[in-house]
């Protein structure tokens, strides 16, 4: 392409055509795998407790079992398993509510650092049960920003109960808030096996897991972190994952917003 005449600038706008559509088939390319990935994982996890529920079931009816003892832990084994299936859809509903674009949120003011003390308090009985130390800090005065507190507690859940389920026994959970001029700072850390560099990005994926073998060793549906992220990402702000040795770091961000018309700005984006 050459020259200022007319023909150069129909080519400057076939050119510029071609790229938005390739840029959009690529899109949608990326979509529709990330939609097949989604069926895929799902299939799995919903097929494998709800095999295990059958097979006890059947063992229940055709009356397989030597005696009343085991009849009862055949019953309590389903009842359990029929849990785990049932916070698999849960997660799951969450998730595709989360995902529309037109997502209710509910924001209000609210203290974080009271928030998040409060839910350290409930997690200390569960810490303490498995010999875990845990180090607080939160600033005594009071960090307000604008939240949907519901989805929120959500995020902060998930990663108090994560760190609780991964960490090593008698290890250290460490929970810290800090401030600066654009945003507050929750850093959540715990010690855990070691974990590669190039796995962290993986993290927030839609059913991964980091012992990679989606076993059910550890009671999860795969989808926690990927919800967390996409409230956090709903409230304009950031979440990653860092590693050092034995040790992993959770990272909340989220930004302050000043005024009112800041906030309308925010939302409307929403």
């Amino acid at each position: 392409m050459k020259g200022k005449n007319e023909l150069s600038f129909l080519a400057k706008n076939i050119n510029w055509m071609t790229e938005q559509m390739r840029k959009r088939f690529e899109k949608e390319r990326k979509v529709e795998q990330a939609k097949n990935e989604l069926i895929t994982n799902l299939s799995h996890d919903l097929r494998t407790p709800l095999t295990s529920i059958i097979g006890y079931l059947t063992l229940v009816k055709d009356k397989q079992y030597k005696n009343s003892e085991e009849l009862e832990k055949y019953i309590q084994t389903t009842y359990g398993i029929s849990f785990k299936l049932k916070n698999l859809l849960n997660e799951l509903f969450e998730h595709t509510k989360l995902s529309l674009p037109d997502m209710d949120m509910q924001f209000q003011e609210v203290d974080l650092g009271g928030v998040l003390y409060q839910l350290v308090g409930e997690y200390i009985p569960m810490f303490e049960n498995r010999g875990l130390s845990v180090k607080v800090e939160i600033p005594d005065e009071a960090v307000f920003i604008s939240l949907d507190i519901e989805k929120m507690i959500r995020v902060f859940d998930n990663l108090l109960s994560n760190a609780e389920k991964y960490s090593h026994e008698s290890g250290e959970i460490e929970i810290d808030l800090y401030t600066d001029d654009k945003q507050v700072i929750t850093r959540i850390s715990n010690t855990t096996d070691q974990i590669a560099s190039e796995e962290l990005s993986y993290l927030f994926d839609n059913f991964y897991r980091m012992d990679k073998a989606r076993s059910s060793e550890v009671a999860g549906s795969g989808l926690g972190l990927s919800i967390a992220k996409r409230i956090v990402e709903l409230h304009q702000g950031e979440i990653w994952a860092e590693s050092e040795k034995e040790k992993i770091t959770m990272y909340v961000a989220l930004p302050f917003l000043h005024d009112k018309e800041e906030k309308e700005i925010i939302y409307e984006d929403l």
